[in-house]
């Protein structure tokens, strides 16, 4: 049975790294991993502040302060921790939608 182009065959008994493979293949864009939490953290704060910068420039606004940039990577950390700490609710979406095997089949 191919599922998300890894062959489920060759991981019958497979250990948990396995199973986070095959995961992270079905879904490579969602924070499955501490790292990825992190880097998309890191990211989403660097693009609201960007995006404030921009606004402030164009718009003649005001500055950015040490707060707003304090304030911005404080969301984005909150954001990936929801994102990473709620990724059982996301394998169970891609279980149900059978873009990855389920647990027990394995």
């Amino acid at each position: 049975m191919m599922v998300t182009g890894i062959d489920t065959k060759s991981v019958n008994g497979a250990d948990e790294k396995s199973r986070n493979a095959i995961i992270q293949a079905a879904d490579p864009y969602f924070p499955h991993s501490p790292w990825r939490a992190v880097l998309s953290a890191v990211t989403l704060a660097l693009i609201m502040l960007g995006f404030a910068t921009a606004v402030s420039v164009v718009f003649d606004v005001g500055t950015v302060s040490l707060l707003h940039v304090v304030w911005f990577f404080v969301q984005g950390a909150v954001v990936a921790s929801v994102g990473y700490f709620g990724r059982g609710v996301r394998i169970r979406n891609l279980e149900t939608q059978g873009r990855i095997p389920k647990e027990e089949n394995l």
